[in-house]
Order: C-alpha cells, then structure tokens, then sequence
C-alpha cells in the first residue's frame, strides 16, 4: 500500500523543484489617455500543487488612446509558488486595438510594501499575454502604454499534495 504513497511522491519532489507559477486572469480596464486603472480575477497553479484565486487592482499612468477593455490573459511567472504574487505588484506594457479587438502584453514586477505603503524593490518575476475587447474614443482602434501599480490578494487556496495526503492515503492506509 506504500507504492501509491512513494508514487505521489515522487511527483511532489520533482515537479516542485521548478519554480513557476501560471495563470489564466479575467480582467477589465479603463485607460483616459494619462491615467489607467485596472482589475483583475485569477487562478492560479504552481508547482507546489497549489490552485488558488487571486484578485488584482490597481492604476498607473500611461499615454494613448482612452479605451474601456475587456478580456481574458494568460501570465507565467517564476516564482517558488502563488504566495510570492501576493502584496505589491505592478507591470509595465501596452495594448493595441483594431475594431474592438484588443491585444496586449505586460512586463510583471514583484514589490515589497514598506511600513508607509510605498512599494519598493522592483523585481521581473514574469510576463502576461492577452487577448480582448475595447471600446476606444476612435472608432478604428487604438493603442497605449502604461506602468502600474497595485497589490494582489488571495481569496481561495488549495493543495493538490496535501488533499491527497488527508483524504486519499489516509483512507488507503486505514483499510
């Protein structure tokens, strides 16, 4: 009965010495041409075997066209797992519109949150590529670029590992 228990394992010990995170976010926007704002919802999986959900908002400044957005991304992060997403986060990127059809990509930072809420120690943990609709002040299209700033928070978190651990082993080995 132990050969199931080596098995999962196994898994454990070598998907977990990659440090990588990945998401697939839900996420709108406003751009007024020098100001930006934006939210998101995310989840979430490392290579610790956790899923989670995460909700993201901040704002920034930026140049281009006003536009509302809308859309879905995907992020890849290298990380030791979701926990290092957590705090103060900013990104640096742009987005371009044709009919509607926006395309973006981001540049993703990690910060420290000092005791007066500044962010400090910017560091390039990953990048976001997505995919959407807008409505710009031009009918045609339209493009921007922006830095933001904002903090992400945790809503939900699970272990793969630890799930089997509690309800799968256990339950094996009390047979």
């Amino acid at each position: 009965m132990e050969n199931h228990k080596i098995g999962m394992d196994t898994i454990e010990d070598s998907i977990s010495q990659c440090k990588k995170a990945e998401s697939i976010n839900i996420s709108a926007s406003a751009m007024t041409g020098i100001w930006c704002f934006d939210g998101s919802i995310s989840f979430v999986a490392d290579t610790k075997g956790n899923f989670a959900i995460q909700t993201y908002k901040g704002g920034g400044i930026g140049t281009g066209t006003p536009s509302v957005s809308a859309g879905l991304s995907r992020s890849v992060f290298y990380v030791e797992d979701y926990t290092k997403l957590e705090g103060g986060t900013a990104s640096i990127g742009g987005s371009g519109s044709v009919y509607g059809i926006d395309v973006g990509v981001d540049a993703n930072y990690a910060m420290d949150i000092d005791e007066d809420g500044a962010f400090q120690n910017p560091k390039l943990i990953g990048g976001t590529v997505g995919i959407g609709y807008a409505l710009n002040s031009t009918v045609v299209g339209g493009g921007e670029f922006h830095m933001k700033a904002g903090v992400t928070e945790t809503i939900f978190k699970w272990n793969l590992f630890d799930w089997y651990e509690e309800n799968i082993y256990e339950n094996v080995m009390a047979w």
